[in-house]
């Protein structure tokens, strides 16, 4: 890999990481690219009215967002919004990484539903995945000690509530830099 002036390895990235040929799956970690995907984009009010039916074909339409494929090859997930082009709550992304359902709550079980990612990983991907893309891991993406403490407290637990709640998940409370920037309560 290259290196910058300052002596630090380049991060390469693939941005809207969409729709990926199956031999690129594994490649994608053997040579440490950072997956950077908006599962937000998954979204469409009708499930068969999304575009990708019509651009990709249903045949590749099978390769859409392999969420799962590309971590379990070693894939760095980084997600966020891709805010003006898709909504800014990050919790349409996560419902739609672990539930791959379109508004219609269609197609029965998700879209590609082996590629579904739990809670965690999806969490993993906006927070600890998106820290590293932007050379941010040593002070951001996980609380820790020494770290920034920048934190959003929501009104439910992710980790036990059925996903379709997610999507009325609310921020309570966030902070930044361990200040408190928002507070609903």
């Amino acid at each position: 890999f290259n290196k910058f002036g300052n002596g630090k390895t380049l991060r390469h990235t693939i941005e809207h990481f969409e729709v990926v040929h199956p031999d690129d799956i594994k490649r994608v970690g053997e040579l440490s690219v950072i997956a950077s995907v908006q599962p937000d984009h998954m979204w469409a009010p009708i499930f068969s009215e999304h575009p990708f039916h019509k651009i990709l074909g249903e045949e590749r339409c099978k390769y859409v967002y392999p969420f799962k494929s590309l971590a379990a090859n070693g894939a760095i997930l980084a997600f966020g919004s891709d805010h003006p082009i898709a909504e800014i709550d990050p919790m349409r992304g996560i419902y739609r990484a672990v539930t791959r359902l379109s508004e219609d709550k269609q197609p029965t079980g998700g879209w590609c539903p082996d590629e579904k990612l739990t809670v965690g990983e999806a969490l993993k991907a906006y927070t600890i995945g998106s820290a590293y893309q932007m050379w941010n891991e040593k002070i951001t993406g996980t609380l820790e000690r020494g770290k920034f403490a920048d934190i959003a407290v929501l009104d439910r637990n992710l980790f036990n509530i059925n996903p379709e709640e997610i999507l009325d998940t609310k921020s309570v409370m966030t902070m930044l830099g361990g200040k408190i920037i928002y507070k609903s309560i």
